[in-house]
């Protein structure tokens, strides 16, 4: 079956692909943009993701999505990443299963308009290299993740984190650092 999947990325979906490095695997994806989306080297998309970078909803045009992943990224499967701005995930990065990453939120300000019915709002995410994302995390809109970041499963992500640090928890926080004199991972207290 990998052997299918490599051939049928490389020479099926690589044409609809904004750009795509060798040696990458897309497996059958719920739904995709693929125009809007730049896939680097040795990368493995597991079945049954949505990845959406979104051009158009309702009456606002976003002119600039684009969903960039580095080299040697897994997106494990049934994952949501939703962009209306550039949204990079770094290389050597890997994203467990059920993990949604969006750059968007709904406006809610309006009184009496279904959220549904009313703007978007955009709002940058990022994450670094080496960055390990647990099992059913939620990365919300305006995040940065460091380098070698770890997510735990289930946690709620918004802000701007530093680099080699453990986040968890709904809302999420650091729960340890990397001290880089001592050479050893510290609790937070």
């Amino acid at each position: 079956m990998w052997v299918y999947n490599l051939i049928k990325t490389q020479f099926f979906y690589s044409i609809f692909l904004r750009e795509i490095g060798c040696k990458s695997i897309v497996c059958k994806p719920l739904y995709w943009t693929p125009e809007r989306i730049s896939i680097g080297k040795n990368c493995y998309l597991w079945p049954n993701s949505r990845i959406q970078a979104i051009d158009r909803y309702k009456n606002q045009t976003f002119k600039i999505s684009h969903i960039i992943l580095g080299d040697n990224v897994s997106i494990q499967e049934r994952c949501h990443i939703a962009a209306t701005d550039i949204l990079i995930i770094g290389s050597n990065t890997t994203i467990a299963s059920n993990v949604m990453i969006q750059d968007v939120d709904h406006d809610y300000r309006e009184i009496n308009v279904n959220i549904l019915n009313q703007k978007l709002i955009s709002n940058k995410v990022s994450i670094g290299e080496n960055c390990f994302i647990g099992a059913g995390a939620k990365i919300l809109s305006g995040s940065t993740l460091g380098r070698q970041c770890i997510v735990g499963a289930n946690s709620v992500v918004r802000g701007v984190f530093p680099d080699c640090c453990v986040i968890a928890g709904i809302p999420a926080k650091i729960v340890k650092k990397y001290n880089k004199k001592l050479d050893i991972w510290e609790k937070v207290i």
